[in-house]
């Protein structure tokens, strides 16, 4: 078996609906929500608190998100990790290899992120403050950094895979209407990101939440 013939065109197809739907829109929703942090700690709290709300939201969580998350990064990997001759038919392009690089750098930050906010034990413990979690883990610069290397990597990788989700499905299938994606998916690459940075520097310069004694 040659190694590209390892991610058949149904797989790819799969990895590509997952990484715009749901994962490109959980994307959109999560920058969405965090950039309520430039309003203040309480406006933050009031949209994670009506979102936390929602009826089965740990199904939803899970179906919807987890496992299209799984299955992604699963293929992606297939994908990153294929060795076709150079020169070939299956030597990527630069927009794909640069997907693949963004994607294999993005796996530590996902890893980590969902860790430390949804599954670590201080989290697990009670109802978490996901504005005091996000806070403290931003209020020094390696953190900020950290997490602006992981949101800005994210938002590049999903808008850099829109014109190949976009010709995969046949959306995009003349030229001019290829370069009009591609320009889509800068836009929405830099949006998210400045966006998601700009929420980043709101939770890092917050000030601490007071604890009430009973």
């Amino acid at each position: 078996m040659r190694i590209p013939d390892r991610t058949s065109e149904r797989l790819r197809r799969i990895h590509s609906l997952t990484g715009m739907i749901p994962l490109g829109v959980f994307l959109i929703e999560h920058v969405t929500v965090n950039a309520f942090a430039l309003g203040g700690a309480e406006s933050f709290r009031r949209v994670a608190a009506a979102l936390g709300g929602i009826p089965m939201l740990a199904a939803v969580e899970v179906l919807g998100i987890a496992l299209p998350l799984v299955v992604h990064t699963v293929i992606g990997i297939l994908i990153a990790t294929e060795l076709p001759e150079r020169g070939s038919p299956h030597w990527p392009s630069r927009r794909e290899i640069v997907q693949r690089a963004t994607g294999l750098l993005l796996l530590p930050y996902l890893i980590y992120h969902v860790w430390a906010t949804r599954l670590s034990p201080a989290v697990l413990e009670g109802n978490p403050d996901l504005f005091e979690i996000m806070r403290k883990q931003v209020s020094g610069a390696g953190g900020l950094a950290f997490h602006a290397i992981g949101v800005v990597l994210a938002a590049w990788h999903l808008g850099n895979g829109l014109p190949g989700f976009a010709e995969r499905w046949g959306f995009a299938r003349t030229q001019p209407a290829a370069r009009t994606v591609a320009r889509l998916g800068g836009a929405v690459s830099v949006a998210l990101a400045i966006a998601g940075v700009a929420a980043l520097i709101a939770f890092s310069t917050a000030a601490p939440r007071v604890a009430v004694a009973p």
